[in-house]
């Protein structure tokens, strides 16, 4: 994914969050704890098998009702009532380890957009044993190497350049862990960027 590309998500994301009432993430603690909340989702879903393509896969051979039977670029660019997506979304995609995975690079750059801070590349391979080694390790071991690195960041120093340059090696991870698993994640962030539009304010009433 080029830098360009993940600000724009970035902007998008941060808009979004506008619009469903969340403000400037300034308390780093919690985004911290929020962001290592979608990895405990991610590794949730794993435990419970739910991964898009296979539910996609299975409704597409089982499936009578052509709404189900659409393979994802069909779905997010032929669903134009909010709605219809919206139950198609949360039957197929929702709540899956690529939505979850989704969700933690969503996190990242749109608390770096919501206190304007830069989206960073220079040093993107930051971690490259880790980003190895991802990409043979199970997922409930790469849920714990990201949560490691993000634990490892320092809250009192959160708007340096240093941690901003970790959090996104640590999106970037995210990004790159995706591709070796064949998950289109530009997709799946786009797509779920696109549900968050049809949320109401809060989330239907989540303090934070």
């Amino acid at each position: 994914m080029e830098k360009e590309t993940i600000q724009a998500i970035s902007k998008k994301a941060n808009e979004i969050n506008k619009s469903n009432g969340w403000g400037a993430m300034k308390n780093y603690k919690r985004f911290m704890a929020l962001t290592i909340s979608e990895l405990s989702e991610m590794l949730e879903a794993d435990r419970k098998d739910r991964w898009s393509r296979n539910i996609i896969m299975d409704c597409i051979k089982n499936s009578t009702d052509p709404l189900y039977s659409m393979t994802l670029s069909e779905a997010h660019n032929y669903i134009s009532d909010s709605k219809v997506f919206k139950n198609w979304f949360e039957l197929t995609v929702k709540d899956t380890v690529e939505d979850e995975l989704a969700d933690v690079v969503i996190r990242i750059v749109s608390c770096l957009a919501s206190l304007e801070l830069p989206i960073e590349d220079e040093d993107r391979g930051l971690f490259p044993a880790t980003r190895e080694r991802m990409k043979e390790q199970t997922v409930a071991e790469n849920v714990y190497d990201l949560t490691k690195l993000l634990m490892d960041c320092d809250v009192r120093e959160f708007q340096n350049r240093s941690t901003i340059i970790r959090l996104c090696n640590i999106a970037y991870l995210c990004i790159d862990y995706a591709n070796s698993l064949g998950i289109d994640i530009v997709w799946h962030i786009n797509t779920k960027l696109k549900y968050n539009e049809t949320r109401s304010y809060h989330h239907g009433g989540k303090k934070y």
